[in-house]
């Protein structure tokens, strides 16, 4: 088992968690216990073995006895009675056992850490179909949230099967994400965008025969600029070409859209956009 890309925090909380939910007799065990943890983890996970290695120091800290500090002096000097000796214990099969469920109950934690960390900071991504002819196709659906961007001044709400985009803003720009309603694209769209001509079709309808403005960013090497695509009450598509440059460092393209670019209070009812790279 390996557990990639993981903030050290999270493993460590892992491990020491594991640990500490052990029964009240571990610490007769314990040394049985880390040895076993060592090898588990250096089997499997070597790069964390040096925060294995602070976990089990701090925890034997805690179990060193408190040791009153000497009273200097003469008159305070004794001959130290002599202790009686330990008699050593060697770990049982059931010691052995014990350890072995403590190593399983440490991988097992830090392993559902990992998992949870994972889905907390998973990062949203569209889904899309391909199409017979090769095209990608993105349904409203296909948008969670997390990956449409509203920017003050526009709104989008959603309909049965579309995205309802209203407002205006003033100075919106294609760059970047663009300062439109900007949807993230898929990573793969991306990587296959990549100095390709991408042509980019917009389905919907609007309240009234009217423009909305349309740009692809890429977020890093160039824009097509805003587009003006005509929109009306019938189903319809519009569709305009840019040459994608090549990506350098992959940041991300967008689709931003101005759904009413003229302030004449329309709104566009978004069904799917599709692209086709050659």
């Amino acid at each position: 088992m390996n557990i990639p890309g993981t903030p050290d925090s999270v493993i460590r909380n892992s491990i020491e968690t594991a640990l500490r939910r052990l029964p009240d007799q571990a610490p007769r065990y314990r040394h049985a216990i880390y040895a076993r943890a060592r090898k588990t983890i250096t089997e499997n996970s070597p790069e964390h073995i040096a925060i294995l290695e602070e976990v089990i120091a701090d925890l034997e800290r805690e179990h060193a006895p408190d040791v009153p500090e000497e009273m200097a002096g003469p008159e305070h000097d004794a001959p130290e009675a002599e202790r009686p000796r330990r008699e050593r214990r060697v770990p049982g099969r059931a010691s052995v056992l014990f350890a072995g469920l403590a190593a399983i109950l440490i991988l097992g934690t830090a392993t559902a850490s990992w998992w949870l960390y994972q889905v907390e900071n998973a990062i949203p991504e569209a889904s899309f179909t391909s199409t017979a002819e090769g095209d990608y196709l993105m349904t409203a659906g296909d948008f969670p949230q997390g990956t449409i961007i509203v920017p003050e001044g526009l709104s989008v709400g959603r309909e049965e099967t579309a995205l309802s985009l209203s407002g205006y803003l003033e100075g919106a720009v294609p760059t970047g994400r663009t300062t439109g309603v900007s949807l993230a694209l898929p990573h793969e769209i991306e990587l296959q965008a990549s100095g390709k001509s991408a042509t980019i079709t917009i389905l919907g309808t609007a309240d009234k025969p009217g423009t909305i403005w349309v740009a692809y960013s890429t977020n890093e090497v160039g824009n097509s600029g805003w587009k003006k695509l005509d929109v009306g009450a019938d189903a319809n598509r519009a569709s305009f070409t840019y040459q994608v440059p090549p990506a350098v460092n992959y940041l991300g393209d967008f689709i931003g859209i101005l759904p009413d670019p003229e302030e004449t209070g329309n709104t566009f009812l978004l069904e799917a956009i599709s692209i086709r790279l050659e």
